[in-house]
């Protein structure tokens, strides 16, 4: 385990730096996406340890966190979903339009009955239209989760 930490740790300047470089598609797969892929593939929790810490350290980076919110979306499964969801929650409480927008887009990807919780929770979004796609996705998602 301290072998994966260390080469994580090692890459992380890159890391941040491509993440702040890179063009987000919703629903498209990049470069970025496919080295998070490949990490969770080697060793998911230490992954997963690194992401929040990544998370943690670049609270004012608005790039870095809707960035990173966007790559978890893609590659989390959804048996993992409750390990990151705190990230995911931290996105919708940031200031930025950005990072809200991009924790939005995880919860609609992940759908799960925890992913509406925190939706129902949230405070006060930063825009109108983040206001009307947080309630899109809560009205979908009470629709598909609530009804079964």
């Amino acid at each position: 385990m301290k072998n994966f930490i260390h080469h994580y740790q090692s890459e992380l300047r890159t890391f941040v730096w491509t993440l702040k470089h890179t063009d987000f598609e919703d629903g498209v797969e990049n470069d970025i996406i496919k080295e998070v892929e490949s990490y969770i593939r080697t060793n998911k929790f230490v992954t997963y340890l690194w992401l929040h810490t990544i998370y943690s350290n670049n609270q004012k980076d608005v790039d870095v966190l809707a960035g990173l919110l966007r790559i978890i979306g893609m590659t989390v499964e959804n048996d993992d979903t409750d390990m990151l969801l705190t990230m995911v929650k931290a996105g919708l409480s940031d200031p930025h339009s950005q990072t809200q927008e991009a924790a939005l887009m995880v919860i609609e990807q992940w759908r799960t009955l925890n992913c509406l919780a925190i939706i129902e929770t949230a405070p006060t979004f930063t825009s109108s239209w983040i206001r009307d796609y947080a309630e899109q996705i809560k009205s979908e998602l009470k629709k598909e989760i609530l009804s079964c």
